[in-house]
């Protein structure tokens, strides 16, 4: 089916069913968009990591990412790292951000999300690069529209 549906060869297909048995095996699941696995453990540096598997995209897990890193900020009054890929979030807690693992779930719901997301937005250098970014870009554009039409009645 994986070689057919989409185009893996035989070796690709092996190593992609081995992934999910693995993951299966670690984790209990395999998520998916309706599954969103937690995980907590302790790292090389004895710093307690935080892992949401969560299949959404950079995009979505990043904006995600940003926005539970706000709730425990606020919640915590310290300032945490967080990090997302295509398959995941990853938040840096310490020893002191003890909390029940499920109750990961519960720092966002769907009337609080867009709000805290807006703040974590606002407080990112991210935005603040961006906004500066977008004006500069701008008038980049206008100066080359200007030259172009300088340029086409200067030659006619």
């Amino acid at each position: 089916m994986l070689n057919e549906e989409y185009g893996l060869d035989r070796s690709g297909a092996e190593q992609v069913i081995d992934y999910i048995i693995e993951g299966l095996a670690v984790l209990g699941a395999v998520p998916t968009q309706n599954t969103i696995i937690a995980e907590r453990f302790f790292d090389e540096g004895g710093g307690m990591q935080l892992v949401l598997h969560a299949p959404f995209g950079a995009r979505i897990n990043k904006a995600w990412g940003l926005a539970l890193r706000k709730c425990f900020c606020r919640s915590f009054n310290f300032e945490l790292q967080a990090a997302a890929t295509d398959n995941g979030l990853n938040i840096s807690l310490a020893e002191q951000h003890s909390f029940p693992l499920a109750d990961v779930f519960n720092f966002l719901s769907p009337s609080s999300v867009r709000h805290v997301l807006e703040q974590a937005a606002l407080a990112s250098p991210i935005f603040a690069s961006r906004f500066r970014w977008t004006p500069r870009a701008h008038l980049r554009y206008c100066a080359f529209r200007v030259a172009k039409k300088c340029h086409h009645i200067c030659s006619d």
